[in-house]
């Protein structure tokens, strides 16, 4: 029996996924060097973080964090304080999930109200 294909990313995901890219930045990490460290596959990480076609699972949310030392708790407050940011400004000029995932903490905790908890 053929598997069923995993869920095409959310904006929430996207967002996880912009900020699990931000942080392989901060610390220098390659996709090849990720997937060495986690065990994933670097065509998979692909798919997920570089070009964003399939969600993460838990599993691989796990994997990641661990891998680049980060909480996924943190990486999950902060993918949802750049989506409730982006809905709070619609307005021209206003800064992506991506964009906002990018940022270093002290500007994310500017950005972000902590009302979305």
């Amino acid at each position: 029996m053929p598997r069923a294909p995993k869920p095409t990313p959310t904006p929430f995901s996207r967002s996880i996924q912009a900020e699990l890219t931000a942080w392989m930045t901060r610390r220098g990490v390659s996709q090849r060097k990720l997937a060495d460290l986690t065990g994933l596959s670097q065509s998979s990480l692909s798919v997920t973080l570089g070009i964003g076609r399939r969600a993460l699972d838990t599993n691989e949310l796990e994997a990641i964090c661990i891998a680049l030392g980060v909480e996924p708790v943190e990486i999950v407050r902060a993918a949802r304080a750049a989506i409730n940011a982006e809905t709070r400004s619609p307005a021209v000029g206003a800064q992506s999930s991506y964009d906002l995932a990018a940022l270093n903490e002290d500007e994310r905790l500017d950005a972000d109200d902590s009302s979305y908890l």
